[in-house]
């Protein structure tokens, strides 16, 4: 089988899991929503939060390392992902000290500080951010074989959502959900543990200190600028805590965030079977390199410009259903700082094929520096913000911050040609986009039409516009070759 079918395999595997994921997880988090207070709500997205960023340096960056020298060198992967286990092992057992201690210091109350054991175990366990977890599903990723652990991601949010229901019933109370939310993601890590040793073998601990200084030299630059994206794209709810403490603006906002990054799988699902191509085309030619990362981006923008597009013009409707179906009526509030929100999507989508292209081509260092000046971007636009314009203010930060790593990669010559690839790219679909949003905000259309009379506009547009070409349905015909796509290639000669 080719390596185009195999990666649009894995993708549509990981795709369609991380799909359902999102649906199943969105339901548990609304119900969440209606069965704890608005504050409450607010804490429990912050306490994973917390251990998320501390899971970040689980396995010191490795990760991504692991699995491009691993899919150059099948014969060292074991290896490598042995002292992955390793040094995810000693880790945990410093973030189990260090991540308490740091606790004491902050002014979270006492009913988040009470938690930090459920919280700690998430470290190992959850599917839901970087964790010891990710490490079991290396050998998966160059395998490309992702079905097992896609399923078991799966499983986890089915498990969650019977707690959920559960919880509804006999309790409602904070503690609860956050311990449930642990046991759900407990029983998938221990499933893939054991799926990996029959399909492959018992994980070892190897404290080969030659091979760790290898893998960490190589991924520091990965474990900081990993820590500052998501600090990035969660500093705004920390900081919406700190100054808004004790207000229903912190609920407001955690549903706000919800609701713009229920796509952000999406880009994550597509990328990652692709990695692995990247990383052997490079050393093997750069302009086939090149050519992949053009196409990885491009599809990651045909496929976010049309969805932000719909959702920012059809928010109200979907958030007001919401609120008559499950939620409580204050979340209203959060359909502006929503909207905005959405907008960060579109830089989101872009910057993961970004940060994977950089990290195959042996480049990731840079990525300190792009990260950081977003990140401080943000973070300077947050607190200047959020006392004069609210919740809009913490959004439109966001959104400015998100962007600004592009402007900063166009001035470091080492990764400037793919910010241009990037912006080359985007160019044509935000035209696309915009046309086709104007058209449809104008038309005033019910939900089911906007959704299928935007699809046909966005699609004839795109192919008049040339963002969809004939190479493109030879792609496709190459993934799964059908009379529907070879009858558009003989028309579209």
């Amino acid at each position: 089988m080719s390596n185009v079918r195999k990666v649009a395999q894995n993708s549509t595997i990981i795709l369609g899991g991380s799909v359902l994921n999102r649906i199943f997880e969105v339901i548990c988090i609304f119900l969440l929503a209606d069965i704890l207070e608005v504050v409450e709500m607010g804490y429990y997205r912050t306490i994973f939060f917390y251990f998320s960023l501390w899971a970040l340096v689980i396995d010191l960056g490795t990760q991504h390392i692991i699995t491009r020298e691993g899919a150059r060198n099948r014969e060292k992967l074991f290896s490598y992902i042995f002292s992955g286990f390793a040094i995810g092992t000693v880790v945990f057992v410093l973030i189990a000290v260090l991540s308490y201690g740091v606790l004491q210091l902050t002014s979270y109350p006492q009913a988040v500080k009470d938690l930090f054991f459920y919280g700690l175990l998430s470290v190992v366990v959850s599917s839901r951010f970087k964790s010891y977890r990710k490490i079991f599903e290396i050998i998966f990723v160059v395998d490309f074989k992702m079905l097992f652990p896609t399923i078991l991601n799966v499983l986890d949010r089915l498990v969650f959502l019977g707690f959920i229901i559960a919880i509804i019933r006999f309790s409602h109370s904070l503690s609860d959900a956050v311990l449930l939310t642990v046991a759900a993601d407990a029983i998938g890590f221990l499933l893939l543990a054991i799926i990996y040793i029959v399909k492959y073998k018992a994980p070892k601990l190897n404290f080969d200190l030659s091979q760790w200084k290898f893998l960490t030299g190589q991924s520091w630059p990965m474990l900081f600028s990993s820590f500052l994206n998501v600090l990035n794209m969660r500093i705004s709810l920390i900081i919406v805590t700190g100054l808004l403490a004790g207000t229903d603006d912190i609920g407001i906002y955690a549903i706000a965030l919800l609701v713009a990054e229920s796509m952000s799988f999406i880009p994550y699902a597509v990328a990652r079977p692709i990695f692995p191509v990247l990383s052997q085309k490079f050393v093997k030619s750069r302009d086939v390199f090149l050519k992949v990362y053009a196409v990885m981006i491009k599809y990651l923008l045909l496929i976010v410009f049309p969805i932000v597009t719909y959702l920012v013009i059809e928010l109200d409707e979907i958030i007001s259903i919401m609120v008559r179906l499950f939620l409580r009526d204050e979340y209203l509030a959060s359909i502006e700082v929503a909207r905005i929100l959405l907008l960060s999507e579109v830089f989101l989508f872009a910057f993961v094929g970004f940060v994977n292209g950089i990290i195959a081509s042996n480049k990731q260092i840079y990525n300190i520096a792009v990260t950081a000046v977003s990140a401080t971007c943000n973070i300077i636009l947050l607190l200047i913000l959020i006392p004069k314009c609210g919740l809009n203010g913490a959004a439109v930060s966001v959104v400015i911050s998100f962007g600004v790593y592009m402007i900063t990669g166009l001035f470091i010559p080492a990764i400037r040609e793919f910010v241009i690839i990037i912006i080359r790219t985007m160019f044509r679909q935000f035209v696309v986009s915009g046309i086709t949003g104007g058209i449809i905000y104008y038309l005033d259309l019910n939900l089911w039409w906007s959704l299928a009379g935007g699809t046909v506009i966005y699609l004839i547009l795109a192919y008049t516009f040339r963002v969809i070409t004939r190479d493109d349905l030879e792609l496709l015909n190459e993934v799964k070759p059908t009379k529907a796509v070879r009858w558009l290639m003989g028309k579209l000669k």
